[in-house]
């Protein structure tokens, strides 16, 4: 940022209302294996993420069906799993 300016806000934080510093983020996490759901929790929270709430999904199914009742501002799948796949 040059000298005297201000800073420009991200688009997808005007398009969207995605918090500029990444705190109070909800997550779904779709994963067919439970402890790689845990280990994708824990490295985004050691990354400086403020994860205000954590969704979990053991497929692509079920991950449909909890997006059907909540939002997200993040959303990480699985590409291979048993039933629907990511």
């Amino acid at each position: 940022m040059l000298p005297g300016t201000a800073p420009i806000e991200p688009i997808a934080n005007i398009l969207y209302g995605v918090p500029e510093n990444m705190s109070q983020i909800r997550a779904l996490i779709v994963d067919d294996s439970s402890v790689m759901r845990k280990i994708v929790e824990r490295t985004l929270r050691q990354g400086g993420m403020d994860l205000s709430s954590v969704a979990e999904a053991g497929n692509g199914e079920e991950g449909l069906a909890i997006l059907r009742k909540q939002t997200f501002d993040i959303i990480l799948c699985d590409i291979n799993m048993p039933g629907m796949d990511g």
